[in-house]
């Protein structure tokens, strides 16, 4: 079934789109997301939010730390069905996509918090971000569809169980 979706969205997405997607990818890239999460631990910091800053760094350390212990575990190939980018870690799971669902949820946590009016609109922003990233890791041909599922289910449920720790916890 992996094989069939990526064979599919490859064929029936529009070239333009693809291209595209080649370029969203780097907004789940490990650069990126640190860059992305330090800056705004280190304004909530600033600003005494000590519960909200940690949730955003715990959430992003704890992501890249899965990642690294689940490829090692499973040893997952990547896929090969069409000439791609040459990467020297495993597939299972995608590292963009569990970083960018751990980061993007951490951040529409915080967000909630402090515009709980806005919560549906941080959430659909943060998974749209995650689904846009992950799309193109399959469009790419560097992961399969599973790895991709896999990792932003982990990445946000990993979030969700930080956000619920004791010194990440929204103060009353």
């Amino acid at each position: 079934m992996d094989q069939q979706i990526l064979l599919s969205l490859r064929t029936h997405l529009p070239p333009a789109l693809i291209a595209l997607l080649g370029w969203i990818t780097h907004s789940g890239s490990s650069v990126f997301l640190t860059l992305l999460m330090a800056s705004a631990s280190g304004y909530l910091l600033a600003r005494g939010q000590r519960a909200n800053a940690l949730l955003l760094s715990l959430s992003g350390l704890a992501g890249a730390l899965l990642v690294v212990l689940l490829k090692m575990l499973f040893a997952r190939q990547r896929p090969a069905l069409w000439d791609t980018l040459e990467l020297s870690s495993f597939s299972f799971p995608s590292g963009h996509t569990m970083g960018t669902a751990a980061c993007a949820s951490a951040l529409a946590v915080v967000l909630c918090r402090v515009s709980p009016a806005q919560s549906r609109t941080w959430w659909g922003l943060a998974l749209g971000w995650v689904a846009l990233v992950g799309l193109s890791r399959l469009t790419l041909g560097v992961h399969w569809p599973t790895d991709v599922f896999t990792g932003a289910t982990l990445g946000i449920a990993l979030t969700l169980l930080v956000s619920r720790l004791p010194g990440c916890r929204q103060q009353p």
